[in-house]
C-alpha cells in the first residue's frame, strides 16, 4: 500500500500543532529578542567574544536579518550540519531557494570537459555563475574554468552561520550578485578546541564517508593577540556501479516523437540496433552481421524497433553496461586555514589570514566507443583473413572497404580524475575612530587556484592508424602507416577492431592515453571601506557607507587536447571528417584578464520614527559604479524601503539594477569539442557528432532588473512566531548563453519544418532539409552570444516558531518557494518559454532542471536536557515532464523526503563537552521519479538527479568534542 505525500506531511509536521496550542496555552516566558531573528540560535562558541551586532549580508550597512529591506536568510552552521552532515553547501543544496547545482551526486555529464565535483551553489537556477559566493564579506579565487567558487573548500569548521541574499545585491558587493549572495561568516573569535569525527553509509551498503575536523582557537598577550587554525578532511567512495541502483539495470529510453500524433513513451531493455559489442558491420557484401568474441561473424538480430533511429528493444544490439560505470566519484576535500588577529589599540587591529585546499574526484563513468560508421576496415586488413571465413572472404570480393560500430566494453571504462588546488591568503586593517562613530577596513588579498582534469581515452590519431593494420613485405602484421610512411609513427601498435577481445593488450595500451586540461586563476583585490553616521533627521542618525575596490583576475588554461590544433593524420586512412584528437573530451585553450575598478556609496535614511504614521520608515540606497578593462564602465544600483507601521508588522522592498560580468572562460576560451551520441530526426540515423562551444570575446555584461517586496510579521500574541512573505521578480537581458543542447536544436529544427533560424546552427554537407543518410550533421556550434533573457518571479515564504514545551523546547520552521515564472528567450528570433511546473529546463551540460511551482521544507524540534530530535520534511511539488514535447505519462508526482537528526550532550567527560548525533537522509528510502535522461541505452540512471536523490536511505554517525 502507498503512503499519499498527504499523510507523509501530516506524520512529519501535523502531529506537532497541537503542541504549538498546547504551548500557547502554556504561559511561558519571552525569549530575549534575537539579533537575527530568521536564524537559528548561532552554536555556543560563538559566544565566546563579546556580543556584538550581526552585519547581515546584503548591504554594507548593519542590519538584522528582518530589518534589512533584502531578503535574507540566516542560518546557523551547527543547524545546517544536521540536515547534511556530509558539508555545509550540501546542506544549503536542501534549501528551497537553491536548484540545480553542480555536486558528485547531481552532476550526470560523463566527460572530463567539464568541472564535474566540488559542490558549485545555484541559486534560483540561475546558474552557478550567477551567484556570488563569499567568505566574510570578501570574494573568493574561482575554481575551475567558468568563474564559479566551490563552496567545498571553505573551512567549515570556522563557520559561524551563512547569510543568503536572495535578491540581487551587484550594488553592495560587485559583479555577479544578479541571484544572490551566499556569504559564509567565519568565527575568527574561537576560544578552545573543537574536533569532529563521524562516518555515514548508505542502507544499500555504498556511498561510505567519512568526515574528520579540527579548529583551536587562543589568545596572547593580553587577548590582545587571537589565533584561529582549523584543518579538516572528508572523504566519500561514491557508488562504483550505476547498477547498484535498480532503475540503471532497466536500460530505458524514449520511444516516439514527443508530438501529439506520436507521443513520448518509456520502454525498458533498450540496445542499439545498429551497433554490435564486437562490431556491426554497416555495409558491403556483409552488411547487417556482427563480429562475434572469436573475431568471426555471425548473424545480428535486432529487436523490434522503438521508433527512434538506432535504437532497438532487446536484441543483439550493445549497451552500456551500468555495471562497468559509476554512479557517484569518488570525493577527497582537506581544508586548512589559519589568522591571526591583534589589536594594535582598543579601536583597531589587523590581521593577516590563509587557507590552502585540496579536492579531487575519481571515476570511470563510460568506456571507448564508435558509434555510427566511425571504423573503417580495408580489404587489405591483416585481420580479416584470420577472422572470415573462406566463404565470407569469398562474398566479400574486391569491395575495397566496408565500416563497423561498436562498444569497446572489454578495454574497461575510461578513467577521469578532476584535481582542484586553492590558496587564498589576505592582509587587512579593521577599526573605528575614536568616538566619531567611523568605522573603516581595508584588506589586500592574492588568490590562486589549479584545477586539473585527466581522462583515459583514446586517441584518435593512434587509434585509426592502428586500426589500419596491413602485413608487411615479410609479412608480419603492422601499422600500414610504418610502411608507407616509416619515420612518422614507427612505435605504432597493430589494432584488430573486429571482435571482442581480439585486441592485444598492448595495442590498447598503445591506442588509449590521457586526454588533459588545467586551469589556473589568479585574483589579485585590494579594497576598502568606510562606514560611519555623520548627522541625524528627526527619526534618527542617516548611516552611509563608502568604498572602493580594485581586482587583477587572470585565467590560463591548457590542454593537450585543443580542437584548435589540426590532427596530423597524414598517412593514415579511415579518418572521418572533422575527427578530433580524442575519443570524447576535446577542451580549448585559454588565456586573458581582465581588471575591475570599482567604487560605491550606501545610505540609510530614517524617515520617521515613532510617529503618526507608524514606528519607523527607513529609506536605503546603493549605487557602484565599475569599470572592465574588457567591456568599459556600469553602473548598477538599489533603492529599498522598509516601513514599520505597528510593530508586529514590517514591509519592505526593493528594485536594483545588477550585473554580471562575463566570465574570463566565456570570453577567452578556445574551442571544445564534445562528441556527443544522438539520433538524428532529419536523416533518421544515428551517430555522433563533434558539439562544438567556444569564447566570445565580444561579450557584454549581462544586465538584470530585480524587484522584491515583502512582510515581515511578528504577533504578540503568539509570543516565539515570526513569518515573512516575499515576492521577488528578476529579468536578465543580453544574457550570456548556449540558446540549446545540441539534441534540442535538433528536434526543434525539425519541429519547424527546417525553417528556423536555429537550424543555422546544425552544420550539414547537403544542406538544411536534404533527409539522405549522408546528410548526418557534421558539428553542431552552441556558443556563448548575448541573445538569452530570462525572467524569474516568484514567493518565499519563512515561518518560525519557538516555545517552550513542557520542560524542554520545541521549534518549527518553514521555508517555501512557489515558482510564479520562469522563463527565456534563447534568442530574439525564439518565442519565449515558460519552465514553471516542467523539466523542459537545460543547462550547457545537458542536465535536465525540474522546475516544480513548489518547494518546502518543514522542520520540526525538540530539545530536553541534553537530548535533541529533529524530523524534517523536503517537498519538490509535481511537475510535467515536458509542455514542448508530449509524454504518454506526462506527470511526475509530488515528491516528498524524510531526514531525522538524533542528538545528546554529554558535558563535562574526561574530554571536554561532547555531542554524540545520528542523522538519516531520506529515511523512507523514497525512489527517484522516472525520466529518460539520454537515448543511450545504460549511459545515465533515468532520473533527474539534478533535483531527485539516486542514493537512497543515508546514515550519518558522529562525535563533536569542545575543550
Amino acid at each position: 500500500m502507498k503512503t499519499s505525500v498527504a499523510s507523509r506531511l501530516l506524520v512529519g509536521t501535523s502531529l506537532f500543532w497541537p503542541a504549538i496550542l498546547l504551548a500557547q496555552a502554556t504561559p511561558a516566558p519571552t525569549p530575549p529578542a534575537a539579533t537575527a531573528p530568521a536564524a537559528t540560535p548561532a552554536p555556543a562558541e560563538a559566544a565566546d567574544p563579546t556580543p556584538a551586532e550581526i552585519v547581515v549580508t546584503g548591504s554594507r550597512i548593519g542590519r538584522a536579518g528582518f530589518e534589512a529591506p533584502t531578503p535574507v536568510t540566516v542560518l546557523s552552521a551547527d543547524s545546517l550540519a544536521q540536515k547534511a552532515p556530509t558539508s555545509l553547501p550540501d546542506a544549503l543544496t536542501q534549501l528551497p531557494q537553491f536548484q540545480a547545482g553542480i555536486s558528485a551526486a547531481q552532476e550526470r555529464v560523463t566527460g572530463s570537459g567539464r568541472v564535474r565535483g566540488g559542490n558549485y551553489l545555484n541559486l534560483r537556477a540561475l546558474g552557478p555563475q550567477r551567484v556570488l559566493v563569499l567568505q566574510d564579506g570578501n570574494r573568493l579565487t574561482p575554481t575551475g574554468n567558468n568563474g564559479g567558487t566551490d563552496a567545498n573548500l571553505i573551512p567549515q569548521m570556522l563557520v559561524d552561520r551563512i547569510d543568503v541574499v536572495t535578491g540581487g545585491a551587484s550594488a553592495a558587493y560587485g559583479s555577479d550578485a544578479v541571484s544572490g549572495v551566499v556569504n559564509f561568516v567565519i568565527n575568527d573569535r574561537l576560544k578552545g578546541l573543537k574536533l569532529l569525527a563521524q562516518g555515514g553509509i548508505s542502507s544499500r551498503g555504498d556511498n561510505k564517508n567519512y568526515r574528520v575536523g579540527a579548529a583551536y582557537g587562543t589568545s596572547f598577550a593580553d587577548d590582545r593577540l587571537h589565533v584561529v587554525l582549523s584543518a579538516e578532511h572528508f572523504s566519500s567512495e561514491g557508488i562504483n556501479q550505476r547498477s547498484d541502483r535498480k532503475s540503471a539495470n532497466k536500460l530505458i529510453t524514449l520511444t516516439g516523437a514527443g508530438t501529439a500524433a506520436s507521443p513520448y513513451s518509456y520502454v525498458a531493455n533498450t540496445h542499439y540496433s545498429t551497433t554490435a559489442y564486437g562490431g556491426y558491420i554497416n555495409n558491403g557484401p556483409l552488411a547487417g552481421r556482427q563480429f562475434l568474441a572469436n573475431g568471426q561473424t555471425g548473424t545480428f538480430v535486432a529487436g523490434p524497433s522503438t521508433g527512434r533511429a538506432g535504437l532497438s528493444i532487446g536484441g543483439d544490439g550493445a549497451f552500456f553496461d551500468p555495471a562497468c560505470c559509476t554512479l557517484i566519484a569518488k570525493v577527497r576535500t582537506y581544508q586548512t586555514f589559519g589568522r591571526v588577529t591583534y589589536d594594535v589599540a582598543d579601536d583597531t587591529k589587523i590581521f593577516v589570514q590563509g587557507a590552502y585546499n585540496y579536492g579531487k574526484n575519481f571515476d570511470h563513468p563510460i568506456p571507448d566507443f564508435k558509434l555510427g560508421s566511425a571504423i573503417t576496415v580495408f580489404r587489405d586488413n591483416a585481420y580479416l583473413n584470420q577472422n572470415l571465413t573462406a566463404a565470407e572472404l569469398a562474398t566479400l570480393g574486391t569491395t575495397p572497404s566496408f565500416t563497423i560500430a561498436r562498444l569497446f566494453t572489454e578495454w574497461g571504462p575510461g578513467k577521469i580524475l578532476q584535481r582542484a588546488k586553492s590558496f587564498d591568503g589576505r592582509i587587512g586593517i579593521e577599526g573605528s575612530l575614536g568616538d566619531s562613530g567611523i568605522k573603516y577596513d581595508a584588506s589586500y588579498s592574492y588568490g590562486r587556484s589549479n584545477f586539473f582534469a585527466s581522462a583515459l581515452e583514446g586517441d584518435n590519431r593512434r587509434f585509426f592508424a592502428a586500426a589500419d593494420a596491413v602485413r608487411n613485405a615479410a609479412g608480419n602484421i603492422v601499422c600500414r602507416i610504418t610502411v608507407t610512411n616509416p619515420g612518422l609513427m614507427d612505435d605504432c601498435v597493430p589494432l584488430n577492431t573486429m571482435g571482442v577481445g581480439t585486441a592485444s593488450a598492448a595495442a590498447i595500451a598503445y591506442v588509449r592515453r590521457q586526454s588533459e586540461w588545467t586551469a589556473i586563476n589568479k585574483m589579485q583585490v585590494a579594497n576598502f571601506n568606510v562606514s560611519a553616521e555623520p548627522f541625524s533627521t528627526w527619526a534618527g542618525p542617516v548611516s552611509i557607507a563608502v568604498g572602493g575596490e580594485y581586482r587583477r583576475q587572470s585565467l590560463h588554461q591548457t590542454s593537450n587536447s585543443d580542437p584548435a590544433v589540426p590532427v596530423n593524420f597524414t598517412g593514415i586512412r579511415g579518418v572521418p571528417a572533422g575527427t578530433p584528437q580524442f575519443f570524447l573530451n576535446n577542451v580549448g585553450i585559454a588565456s586573458g584578464r581582465y581588471t575591475v575598478k570599482e567604487a560605491y556609496g550606501e545610505i540609510v535614511v530614517p524617515l520617521a520614527k515613532d510617529s503618526v504614521i507608524g514606528r519607523s520608515l527607513e529609506l536605503n540606497g546603493a549605487v557602484r559604479y565599475t569599470d572592465y578593462s574588457t567591456s568599459g564602465t556600469v553602473t548598477t544600483w538599489k533603492a529599498g524601503l522598509t516601513y514599520e507601521p505597528i510593530e508586529p508588522i514590517r514591509l519592505r522592498g526593493t528594485v536594483s539594477e545588477d550585473i554580471r560580468a562575463p566570465t574570463l572562460f566565456e570570453l577567452f576560451s578556445g574551442q571544445t569539442f564534445r562528441l556527443v551520441p544522438l539520433s538524428d530526426p532529419l536523416t533518421n540515423t544515428f551517430g555522433t557528432l563533434p558539439v562544438v562551444s567556444g569564447g566570445n570575446p565580444n561579450l557584454q555584461p549581462e544586465r538584470a532588473r530585480t524587484y522584491t517586496a515583502g512582510i515581515v510579521l511578528k504577533p504578540p500574541f503568539i509570543p516565539g512566531l515570526q513569518a515573512s512573505v516575499d515576492f521577488y521578480s528578476i529579468k536578465i537581458d543580453d544574457a550570456i548563453a548556449t540558446p540549446f543542447q545540441a539534441f534540442q536544436l535538433l528536434d526543434l529544427c525539425a519541429a519547424s519544418g527546417y525553417t528556423s533560424p536555429l537550424c543555422a546552427s546544425i552544420e550539414r554537407p547537403l544542406g538544411v532539409s536534404n533527409p539522405a543518410a549522408a546528410n548526418f550533421p557534421t558539428r553542431i556550434f552552441i556558443n556563448n552570444i548575448n541573445v538569452s533573457t530570462f525572467k524569474t518571479r516568484g514567493l518565499d515564504l519563512e515561518l518560525s516558531y519557538r516555545r517552550r514545551l513542557g520542560e524542554g523546547n520545541f521549534t518549527f520552521r518553514a521555508l517555501g518557494t512557489r515558482l510564479l515564472k520562469f522563463s527565456s528567450r534563447p534568442s530574439p528570433s525564439s518565442a519565449e518559454i515558460n519552465y514553471v511546473g516542467n523539466a523542459d529546463f537545460q543547462d550547457t551540460g545537458a542536465n535536465s532542471y525540474p522546475l516544480p511551482k513548489w518547494r518546502a521544507n518543514f522542520e520540526v524540534g525538540y530539545t530536553l536536557g541534553g537530548f535533541a530530535v529533529s524530523v524534517q520534511e523536503r517537498l519538490l511539488g509535481k511537475v510535467d515532464r515536458s509542455k514542448l514535447q508530449v509524454y504518454t505519462d506526462q506527470k511526475i508526482p509530488t515528491i516528498v523526503y524524510t531526514d531525522l537528526t538524533l542528538s545528546y550532550d554529554l558535558e563535562k567527560t574526561a574530554l571536554g563537552d561532547a555531542q554524540v548525533f545520528l542523522t538519516v537522509n531520506n529515511l523512507t528510502d523514497t525512489k527517484p521519479p522516472l525520466f529518460s535522461v539520454s537515448n543511450s541505452p545504460g549511459l545515465a540512471v533515468p532520473t533527474l538527479r539534478s533535483a531527485y536523490d539516486i542514493i537512497g536511505t543515508q546514515f550519518t554517525l558522529g562525535v563533536k568534542l569542545k575543550i
